[in-house]
């Protein structure tokens, strides 16, 4: 299992020898803003996969999407963390803000995974697979849904300026 695997690397980095514990939950409840954002991780849960996804901040490299792939208590530690892949490449908010709709991929190195603590959640994404391309981890995401009202105005605003300019246009040329 991926969430395994993510454990095991994080151990490995971190120069762990040897067996390790840790007790392993399937969702993790965050108070986002006065609002409760439930993750969940599981590979049977009402009867299939489900894995959310979300942004991840690196405080020395910035945001990436992540693949949670479960959460986890260390014993001698009273911090929650998550195991996590990641994608290839950062992408911010500001970068999913402006264009709406846009893709990420997840990595396929070793490096991908990661074991965060749960403070490093900045939001939860939608991330819809891409059945395009075979073999990659490709995904689709978009603007959060609270901020879609802000994008369609800026959209109106654009669209009217375009549409005047247009009919100046052709005012000019008859």
């Amino acid at each position: 299992e991926e969430m395994i695997s993510a454990l095991n690397l994080k151990a490995k980095r971190d120069g762990i020898d040897g067996k390790f514990s840790v007790t392993a939950y399937t969702c993790y409840k965050q108070d986002m803003d006065g609002k409760k954002v439930i993750y969940r991780a599981s590979s049977n849960y009402r009867g299939s996969e489900w894995y959310d996804f979300c942004l991840i901040k690196f405080s020395e490299v910035g945001f990436y999407p992540a693949k949670i792939l479960g959460f986890l208590k260390y014993p001698d530690k009273e911090q929650m963390f998550a195991a996590v892949l990641c994608a290839k490449y950062p992408l911010t908010t500001e970068e999913i803000d402006e264009s709406f709709i846009t893709t990420f991929q997840l990595g396929e190195t070793e490096e991908s995974y990661d074991v965060v603590p749960v403070e490093s959640i900045e939001i939860p994404m939608l991330a819809i697979k891409s059945y395009g391309e075979d073999k990659i981890k490709k995904y689709i995401t978009a603007t959060p849904y609270e901020s879609w009202g802000l994008y369609f105005k800026q959209e109106m605003k654009r669209i009217t300026k375009n549409d005047n300019i247009a009919k100046q246009n052709a005012k000019k040329k008859y």
